[in-house]
């Protein structure tokens, strides 16, 4: 088939036709190593050179970027392990149970509509129930049916039961959800579910497409309210997108990190511009920010807190040069999505944690535990070099990350800090010196940047590889949720509940403002409640103490 695809003589001259012919080789050696995620790009560039009318790989969710269904049901059989792609696990599945075509077809259908985006990618050992839930709270917000959700449970639970039967996972994360009936996303009328599932069925979630996906579900959503605008200082009328370039490339392209400012012009660019970009500022209303968090939600973006973040900052720049005098993004207040929460390590999976990363003994687990250690991003732990520490001091100086293998003279947020060792930090930087030591002695080891973490060669450890060694230590915590970032949010929630201050907590971690580190990280543990508990009780009981009105422990402990 692919082969009589390229030779079609319509399609173009003969060198073109051979260098597609090369791509069809390199196709098939795909097919033959079950390698197809690379299969999407070069049917892309077929598209493009209008070889073939349509690309015929399926596009379900740009983020999972998933492309093979099809092919493993159809002709393929993959070797499972615990690091096989849920898609893998439950395409496999319902190949070789052999159900009659109608109960194929629906099962087909609820996971490469409602479950596949969400955990196709992610492996089968790493799903638990926040993923689970979020699909749950996907579905009750475009399904009509809503007596459909238990079908779906019912799959995933299959799934989950068949991997266990292969020996790929242990336990079912189904049998942990209590309730599969969740609050929507959103809450739409009949006719806007409706709408929305047609908008989804015809730009599928495309990276082509995702701008004309968000414009047609912000008019499904958007709903005109009363506004009336404060006038204050007016200046030529001017349009959202003209203060948004303003405001772009005075206040993130070359102030922040390239891609911190590229994150934030995406934003932007799928979910602002094609809805209200030629709108005059001062004409758009709180109601239309509304809905655009909405369609933000809507399209897999789990919290709305980030694009509420950016329009804040947005007009504030724009009072400050005049356009509008009120900054109307504050009138809106974050959903709080749960899925959205940041997660934190308890006291004794913190233990358990250093307890692995000991046990494990590489170069990537003395990075982690320095990671929990000190609240590093993972950027600027690869950069960390020795140099920059200061032993007698038991000081670091960060003011470099990696990026791409390279290292960049400067920090996400553009500032350079200095930050304390712990006795434990010096002795897992100790042992990665030590490490070096032994991979000196192999020969062929060349620390050219004097990195501390580095692979045998001496090279910056790979961005790759890292997030697979702490997927491996997530899978024997049992926390699978665990990622880098968890370990900078439990060092500042840490940090924060020993009694440093905010302003200290955003000196260490490098943020820019002190309010941004109580929204998004500082946390509660069920043993940070107690503790704060019996310290109030304690405190109102010594005052009463001194007030001569605090009850005996007769009192206390009898009827009074």
């Amino acid at each position: 088939m692919i082969c009589g695809v390229v030779n079609d003589p319509g399609t173009g001259g003969q060198s073109q036709r051979n260098k597609w012919s090369t791509c069809a080789v390199q196709m098939v050696n795909l097919v033959r190593n079950i390698q197809f995620r690379t299969l999407d790009t070069i049917f892309e560039e077929m598209v493009c050179e209008n070889l073939i009318p349509a690309n015929p790989v399926l596009h379900i969710y740009d983020p999972v970027v998933l492309s093979h269904e099809k092919v493993i049901l159809g002709r393929a059989d993959v070797e499972l392990t615990a690091k096989s792609p849920f898609v893998d696990v439950s395409c496999m599945w319902l190949k070789g149970k052999g159900y009659k075509p109608v109960t194929y077809n629906l099962y087909y259908h609820f996971l490469t509509g409602f479950i596949h985006p969400f955990i196709g990618k992610k492996p089968i050992g790493l799903v638990d129930q926040n993923n689970i839930k979020r699909i749950y709270t996907y579905f009750n917000t475009v399904n009509t049916n809503s007596t459909w959700i238990s079908q779906i449970q019912l799959v995933m639970r299959m799934v989950f039961d068949y991997a266990i039967e292969k020996g790929l996972i242990q336990n079912n994360p189904m049998l942990r959800i209590d309730d599969a009936h969740l609050e929507p996303i959103l809450v739409l009328s009949r006719n806007q579910k409706n709408s929305v599932r047609a908008a989804f069925a015809r730009y599928g979630f495309r990276k082509t497409r995702l701008k004309e996906l968000s414009r047609e579900l912000y008019w499904i959503l958007h709903v005109e309210k009363e506004f009336h605008n404060r006038e204050g200082i007016r200046k030529n009328n001017i349009i959202f997108r003209t203060v948004f370039e303003q405001w772009h490339r005075n206040t993130q392209d070359g102030v922040l990190s390239e891609a911190t400012a590229l994150s934030s012009f995406h934003s932007m660019d799928i979910y602002m511009l094609p809805n209200i970009g030629d709108k005059a500022i001062q004409e758009i209303s709180p109601s239309d920010l509304e809905t655009i968090t909405k369609v933000y939600a809507l399209m897999g973006n789990t919290s709305d807190f980030y694009i509420l973040t950016k329009l804040r900052s947005l007009y504030d720049f724009a009072i400050e040069k005049g356009y509008v005098s009120e900054n109307i993004a504050y009138r809106l207040k974050s959903a709080n999505n749960k899925a959205a929460e940041k997660l934190i390590l308890s006291d004794e999976e913190i233990k358990e944690f250093f307890r692995t990363c000991n046990g494990l003994d590489t170069m990537y687990t003395y990075l982690f535990a320095v990671i929990l250690c000190t609240g590093l991003r993972i950027r600027e732990g690869l950069a960390v070099s020795h140099s920059n520490i200061d032993l007698q001091m038991k000081s670091l100086k960060i003011q470099n990350q990696i990026k791409d293998g390279r290292l960049h003279p400067a920090t996400k947020t553009r500032r350079g800090r200095k930050i304390r060792l712990s006795k434990t930090t010096l002795a897992f930087i100790e042992a990665a010196k030590i490490q070096q030591s032994v991979y000196e002695l192999q020969g062929g080891f060349r620390n050219e940047l004097k990195l501390v973490f580095t692979t045998e060669t001496g090279s910056p450890l790979s961005y790759t590889n890292l997030n697979r060694k702490l997927d491996e230590i997530a899978m024997k915590m049992g926390r699978p949720d665990i990622t880098a970032h968890t370990l900078r949010h439990t060092y500042m929630t840490v940090s924060a509940r020993c009694g440093e201050n905010l302003d200290e907590i955003q000196s260490e971690v490098g943020h820019g403002y002190s309010s941004d580190v109580i929204t998004e990280y500082l946390h509660q543990t069920e043993e940070s409640i107690h503790e704060s508990a019996v310290r109030r009780q304690e405190y109102l009981e010594k005052i009463m103490r001194e007030f001569g009105t605090a009850p005996d422990e007769g009192q206390v402990d009898g009827n009074g």
